[in-house]
């Protein structure tokens, strides 16, 4: 296992990125009109990283979170994750890409409220490998999400909403994903449970996976190691962690919308609101 110091170098050096967005634009078509999510938004992503996606509600993180985990398929623009092109690929092919690299945990990708934690991994480590199904590896993940085994063979209904969070995390390690994807995944615990899971998210960050997670806290935020700030649908800002531990702006900044920067804090106006979030 390399060291953060170790990831950072390799982070600045390679030409390789996991994840590359070039000028992803997604639109959605109503009887209304079209609604707008994403214009043109580029930026890549490299093995070991930790970002996170900041935007207030409507500011487009969930449809990025959601193109990037293939779920759902850009309007326009391009897109390759680990060296494929996923702009290109049929449905079933897209679906057999995400099973084997990618794990996405969101609102819409709920627990089976009737179902164990255990059979639910049961079940997602079948449906990746249908000729055998590894109990050890199963126990192992639950064991590495931190889900007492006290609650192993309880149904999810009668779990706590952080056992449910760290259930989630479970499911989403049995496969070995290359890159674990969180959408706005702590709204529902407390400070005390959120910290634990930040602590917990971090380990799997220096154990190799890389994590994009979507929020709009900027605690969670503040323990990524480097923050993609979204509004309107436009990046608008892409600050990475300094050796220091303080963030600076990347080269390309976009100011734009009413994006404020005074120092010590980063100000954003959105309809006559704001929000700091102190350096």
């Amino acid at each position: 296992m390399q060291s953060a110091e170790g990831r950072g170098t390799i982070l600045e050096d390679s030409c390789t990125a996991h994840v590359e967005l070039k000028n992803i634009t997604k639109y959605y078509r109503y009887p209304f009109g079209d609604v707008i999510a994403l214009k043109s938004v580029s930026f890549d992503v490299h093995a070991g990283e930790f970002i996170a996606i900041i935007g207030p509600k409507g500011s487009g993180k969930s449809t990025l979170i959601n193109i990037i985990g293939c779920m759902e398929t850009p309007t326009s623009g391009f897109l390759r994750i680990l060296d494929t092109d996923l702009i290109s690929i049929d449905e079933k092919e897209l679906d057999k890409f995400r099973l084997e690299n990618i794990s996405l945990i969101s609102p819409l990708l709920r627990l089976n409220p009737q179902k164990s934690l255990r059979q639910i991994l049961q079940d997602r480590l079948i449906f990746k490998y249908p000729s055998s199904c590894s109990q050890e590896k199963i126990l192992f993940s639950l064991t590495k999400a931190g889900v007492p085994q006290s609650y192993w063979e309880i149904p999810t209904e009668e779990l706590t909403e952080e056992m449910k969070l760290r259930g989630s995390i479970a499911r989403a390690l049995v496969t070995d994903p290359t890159i674990l994807i969180l959408d706005e995944p702590l709204k529902k615990i407390d400070t005390s449970s959120m910290l634990e899971v930040l602590v917990l998210l971090k380990v799997l960050n220096n154990q190799g996976i890389t994590i994009i997670i979507a929020t709009e806290d900027p605690i969670i935020a503040r323990r990524a190691n480097r923050q993609l700030w979204l509004h309107e649908g436009s990046l608008m800002e892409d600050k990475r962690v300094k050796t220091d531990g303080r963030f600076v702006s990347d080269d390309s900044t976009f100011h734009r919308n009413g994006l404020i920067r005074t120092q010590g804090f980063d100000t954003i106006r959105y309809s006559g609101r704001s929000t700091l979030n102190p350096e």
